[in-house]
Order: C-alpha cells, then sequence, then structure tokens
C-alpha cells in the first residue's frame, strides 16, 4: 500500500478493484479524502500497456487499433468544449506542455494560438506520428527522465 500522495498517510479506504487497465485499487485517503491509483507499476509494465493494449481499449473503433492519423481525425472532432475552456486562458506568449498528449489533437488546436507546445506521450507510435506529421516536437519517454532542455512552461495539460 502506498503512501498518500498529499498527506502522506497509509489509512485508506478500497474504492473500487478493477480499472481501466485491469485489476488494480483506488482507494481514499481516510485523511485527506484523495482518492488515487494504488498501484506501482514498473516502467516497462507502463511501456508495455502504452505501446500494446492503449491503442485497443482507448480506440474510438470498438475493440479495433486505429492508425494515428484515423484517431487525430476523430479525436480533432471532439475538442470544442476542451478548446472552449482553455483558449480564454492563452496568451500568444505562452508555452504548453500536455502530458499524455495521444495522437496530438490538442496540441495541434493550440499551436496557432500560443508561442510554443510541446508534448509527452509514451505511445511509439502516437509521439512518431505527432513529431513526423504533425512537427510537433514531443517525447516518447518517461516525463521523470525528462530535462526539457531548460524550457519551462506557463500551462501544462
Amino acid at each position: 500500500m502506498r503512501n498518500c500522495l498529499i498527506c502522506r498517510k497509509r489509512d485508506h479506504a478500497v474504492i473500487a478493484t478493477e480499472i481501466r487497465e485491469g485489476t488494480g485499487r483506488i482507494v481514499q485517503c481516510n485523511n485527506c479524502n484523495l482518492v488515487f491509483q494504488d498501484i506501482e507499476p514498473s516502467y516497462e509494465e507502463i511501456q508495455n500497456y502504452y505501446n500494446e493494449r492503449y491503442p485497443i481499449t482507448n480506440s474510438l473503433t470498438l475493440e479495433q487499433e486505429q492508425s494515428p492519423g484515423d484517431r487525430f481525425r476523430d479525436k480533432l472532432k471532439t475538442l470544442d468544449t476542451t478548446l472552449g475552456n482553455i483558449l480564454p486562458l492563452l496568451t500568444e506568449q505562452m508555452s504548453v506542455l500536455e502530458v499524455g498528449c495521444g495522437t496530438g489533437e490538442l496540441l495541434y488546436s493550440l499551436k496557432s494560438k500560443v508561442k510554443n507546445v510541446v508534448g509527452v506521450e509514451l505511445n511509439r507510435k502516437n509521439s512518431d506520428f505527432i513529431n513526423n506529421e504533425l512537427g510537433i516536437e514531443v517525447y516518447g519517454e518517461d516525463i521523470n527522465n525528462i530535462g526539457f532542455g531548460g524550457k519551462k512552461f506557463d500551462l501544462i495539460i
């Protein structure tokens, strides 16, 4: 059992034992009420999930893996509410980082509105698509291992 990420206590109530990724535990801290996943997968398990299972379980086509380009086009159509919430917060001088950027549809939509957009995406096909097809800088590795070359961000999504 992990310590709570906020108050560091180990006093939790189990809320669920099944998560999107399979077996796992969702717990609520009895001290501060934070709800979080009580799992600690290895980096290899995380890479395997995002490169093998995630493209199917998170596909917009039932039980079928979409190409990054198809997923990008489908997701682009669903961004109206998200953009409506984010655009009023932006200025042309801002630098935006999106962690877990999928196929880059949000970064693509923000690219012309701000100074710089950067993403982090563990799925290799998606990060390659974003870098090569959209021309957006994306890191395909664990965010904890990225130095970002000294870059600073005004908004992290």
